[in-house]
């Protein structure tokens, strides 16, 4: 005889939905921190510096002058910073 109780199908779906939440959770912390580490290197190799604004950022990701351009394309890598920072929004 199959037990066809109710709070069967409940558990199931508030696992479901509780794993769905683990995962967003996590994707969004390995974000931050990748986030975190692109800035940390922008400042240590003098890309922006140490107090920067919004608006330094903006300027990082969206060059205005050749030397600008040129300077980027010697930068570490820093889409991640853009997307999140303001500088593409």
């Amino acid at each position: 005889m199959k037990n066809k109780h109710p709070f069967n199908k409940q558990a199931k779906w508030a696992g479901g939905i509780f794993l769905i939440f683990i995962v967003l959770f996590v994707s969004w912390v390995l974000w931050i921190i990748a986030d975190d580490s692109e800035v940390n290197e922008l400042i240590e190799q003098g890309y922006i510096p140490a107090d920067y604004t919004g608006e330094d950022i903006f300027k990082l990701c969206n060059p205005q002058t050749e030397s600008e351009e040129e300077a980027l394309d010697k930068a570490p890598p820093y889409t991640m910073t853009c997307l999140t920072r303001g500088g593409w929004s």
